[in-house]
């Protein structure tokens, strides 16, 4: 390979200032945004023109939250040098570590058991993750006994029918292998 005219460290220097200014500015942004959005949305008699409005509003938000984190993370994996594994560009799995999800299109696939008498029933949901969400590895561990083992992430997340956050767990896809999370969409926090 031939030399570089540039200094990779100094563009990875680089990226951490641009992604401390998307987590410390953007993100308040939109937390607020969504606060004041919430707070519109309790006006009496509200016409759906308007709220389609806002909702648009609170999306484009989000989304460029969301664009912004990917955007540094595609320019991160770019930089030649030894260091970008060492980042955590493709991080080693460590039991209890959290993870920021640094592309998207990523799900974790949860199965909850609900129970109506001596009945019981499992369900199967997927929970959409999204570019900046934190996650936590749980291990690679069997979900129902006699299954195969996966890998399993835990994330706290909102369940709008108790109006209360609550943790999730459940094996991370897409899979790079049987069981095995594509470590490509993890960035170690």
């Amino acid at each position: 390979m031939g030399h570089l005219k540039w200094e990779p460290e100094e563009v990875h220097k680089g990226m951490d200032e641009l992604e401390v200014l998307v987590q410390t500015r953007l993100r308040p942004v939109e937390k607020a945004l969504a606060r004041a959005i919430r707070r519109v949305r309790k006006e009496k008699n509200l016409p759906g023109y308007v709220t389609q409005r806002l909702d648009v509003l609170a999306a484009n938000t989000r989304e460029l939250v969301s664009r912004e984190f990917a955007s540094i993370a595609n320019v991160r994996s770019q930089i030649p040098g030894e260091r970008t594994n060492g980042r955590g560009w493709n991080p080693s799995l460590v039991e209890g570590q959290t993870y920021r999800i640094c592309v998207g299109g990523a799900y974790l696939n949860i199965q909850e058991v609900v129970q109506y008498g001596s009945y019981s029933h499992t369900y199967e949901h997927r929970t959409q993750l999204h570019v900046g969400d934190i996650v936590t590895y749980l291990g690679n561990k069997s979900v129902v006994e006699g299954q195969a083992a996966h890998d399993i992430f835990q994330i706290e997340s909102f369940d709008v029918a108790k109006g209360a956050t609550k943790l999730v767990s459940g094996p991370f896809f897409p899979e790079k292998k049987p069981g095995q999370c594509n470590r490509s969409f993890l960035e170690a926090v």
